[in-house]
């Protein structure tokens, strides 16, 4: 696998005119509630699929379309950052970010100190105690926002900061993406 530098990264894809596809493995900091929280400085890693280069208002009218609903959606401006020319970045206090339409993820997990967290249980001297909980880390999640879009199926927009990204894939080639 290659490898590319952020800048690399930001001049290849805005070579590309309109939407283009990509894969991003990334790993976060799933910015987690704090109070009480056995999990604090758990990352999440996961495969993200879909497009950029979009326009959002768009995408949410044309699923609209589809689900039949005839009333026009207008996007609100954005709350932080600055869209780049092209749809495809935003620049927000001097980071990057990638502007995603998320259309499918893969290989969600978290880790902590090294361990994925995974709902498992053991045996010690006699009883079963939860070693590892999936279901108690998403407790400690924040809770997702109210959509405006009014439709079934939500156009799903994800800002991936540069940093974020460990692989890339697009236009047919893979990269390792560096600073």
């Amino acid at each position: 696998m290659n490898e590319m530098t952020h800048k690399e990264f930001v001049e290849q894809i805005n070579n590309y005119k309109g939407t283009t596809f990509v894969s991003c493995s990334t790993e976060t900091d799933p910015r987690m509630l704090k109070t009480n929280n056995p999990y604090l400085g758990a990352m999440k890693t996961q495969t993200l699929n879909g497009c950029i280069g979009f326009d959002y208002e768009n995408s949410v009218n044309s699923q609209r379309n589809r689900e039949e609903i005839a009333e026009v959606f207008d996007a609100k401006p954005r709350k932080w950052g600055t869209l780049m020319e092209g749809r495809k970045f935003v620049e927000h206090k001097g980071n990057y970010y990638l502007q995603l339409k998320v259309e499918g993820t893969k290989d969600i997990k978290y880790v902590l100190n090294g361990e994925e967290v995974i709902d498992e249980t053991c045996t010690v001297a006699g009883k079963t105690v939860v070693k590892n909980n999936l279901s108690e880390l998403k407790t400690f999640l924040p809770k997702r926002y109210d959509s405006r879009q009014d439709v079934d199926r939500e156009v799903i927009i994800r800002d991936v900061k540069l940093s974020s990204i460990k692989t890339v894939r697009f236009g047919g080639n893979e990269f390792k993406l560096v600073k």
